[in-house]
């Protein structure tokens, strides 16, 4: 379950179809960053990509580019909030959204006719339903997805599991759910799984997957930030000088910036000198959650929400941060924006939530502190303010190791080596090495 499979050194060029159902510039977070690396990377090696993606009004159809999926990203400019429309929506549209959407089985059908594709690459299916694995294996397109969530256990089910109305009171209706999920997984056969983490993999046979169908790639560090202005030592903590926290994530209660407010504000009430950053958007009213918190008077002008930035906005944050934080209590499968500012010589301080300890090793290249619990993350912060040697002999060694981490290419060759797997027509014919 743990191998990860590196690609051959010939191969010729394949034609693929990769699926998301966001795309950028329609960007909630590390998912889409990581598949448009891989079809960057993998596109640089000669394949011929095109992606099949969610209709949105800041994406215009072209030959690599399918806009076709449902639901749609966008309405009148502004984000929609997927998740909070599919949790609140009527059982036949979370039919079509976990189980199989019609019109997406049929725009995949036409996507893999059009492009020819000979692999089909998916990534987040959680909203656009099982249909493109579906259509994959109906027209014999051999198909791996990336995944860096649990969507394949089916995140309804999951949440109906979960509910004690659903699993006490309406027994009947979570009988059918599982009958329903049981049958698609029959239909789909064996689809190959590459999983962002060990922890993701465990996660997914527990969920019922062979783990002989399933691996670990991690996801990439982009090209954009190791080849950015990270210095040769992490900047010094000058004397009086506030602990500056970044946190780089999308603005949502499973990410945790909840958590961290309120242990700045009970560090900060302990005499702790130290100013938050949030970098990222996302729902308006845990934003405004955030920002009562916020107005809380032990962290009176020590917050700043920053929105989201592009790539050099958020590079030149983090070059002024001593601590990158992801508070996270979802089950974070991995996570790349830590790993960005230890590149810059940010200290990374983790959850030990989901696969948060497979990026660093507590106490010698980061901090990992227990998961929603404020006065660890408190303890932490006052630790790692009031010791600057520990915190830049912990920043140097999570630099040391965010400049060893899989690039987008070293990504993309094991996707490639995992294809091998998927059967199908032979990627080394006819390819000189």
């Amino acid at each position: 379950m743990q191998r990860t499979v590196s690609a051959a050194p010939a191969r010729r060029a394949l034609s693929i179809l990769a699926v998301n159902l966001r795309w950028p510039p329609h960007v909630a977070g590390g998912y889409e960053l990581s598949a448009a690396s891989a079809v960057r990377a993998l596109s640089a090696r000669g394949h011929r990509v095109t992606v099949l993606c969610g209709r949105g009004s800041r994406l215009v159809e072209s030959e690599r580019l399918l806009p076709w999926l449902e639901p749609e990203l966008d309405r009148d400019g502004a984000e929609r909030d997927l998740f909070a429309l599919d949790l609140h929506g009527a059982l036949a549209a979370r039919y079509r959204s976990h189980f199989l959407s019609p019109r997406n089985l049929a725009a995949t059908k036409r996507a893999l006719a059009r492009s020819r594709a000979e692999r089909m690459l998916v990534f987040n299916l959680g909203l656009a339903s099982r249909a493109p694995l579906l259509a994959a294996r109906v027209l014999g397109v051999p198909c791996l997805a990336w995944v860096a969530d649990r969507w394949p256990a089916n995140h309804w089910l999951e949440q109906w599991r979960s509910d004690p109305a659903q699993r006490e009171r309406k027994p009947e209706r979570l009988a059918w759910l599982a009958t329903y999920e049981a049958g698609f997984r029959a239909a789909l056969g064996n689809p190959r799984f590459a999983c962002a983490s060990r922890w993701l993999a465990r996660e997914l046979a527990r969920a019922g997957y062979a783990e002989a169908d399933l691996s670990v790639h991690v996801p990439p560090l982009r090209s954009e930030f190791r080849g950015g202005v990270a210095p040769a030592e992490p900047r010094a903590r000058a004397r009086g000088e506030p602990l500056r926290v970044v946190c780089a994530s999308m603005l949502w209660a499973g990410k945790g910036q909840h958590v961290l407010l309120a242990a700045a504000a009970q560090a900060r009430g302990r005499g702790v000198a130290l100013e938050v950053l949030l970098a990222g958007a996302g729902a308006a009213d845990y934003e405004a959650r955030l920002r009562e918190l916020a107005r809380d008077p032990r962290l009176a002008g020590a917050v700043r929400f920053a929105g989201r930035l592009d790539a050099a906005e958020l590079a030149r944050a983090l070059a002024q941060a001593h601590v990158v934080a992801l508070p996270s209590l979802w089950g974070e499968p991995l996570a790349t924006a830590p790993l960005e500012g230890m590149l810059h010589g940010a200290c990374a301080l983790l959850s030990d939530d989901g696969g948060g300890p497979e990026t660093i090793e507590h106490l010698r290249e980061g901090w990992i502190a227990r998961a929603g619990d404020v006065d660890a993350w408190a303890a932490a912060l006052e630790a790692l303010a009031g010791d600057e040697a520990l915190r830049a002999a912990l920043a140097r060694a999570g630099r040391a190791r965010a400049l060893a981490w899989p690039d987008e290419h070293a990504f993309a060759d094991g996707l490639l080596g995992e294809f091998d797997a998927c059967g199908g027509p032979d990627a080394h014919a006819g390819v000189a090495p």
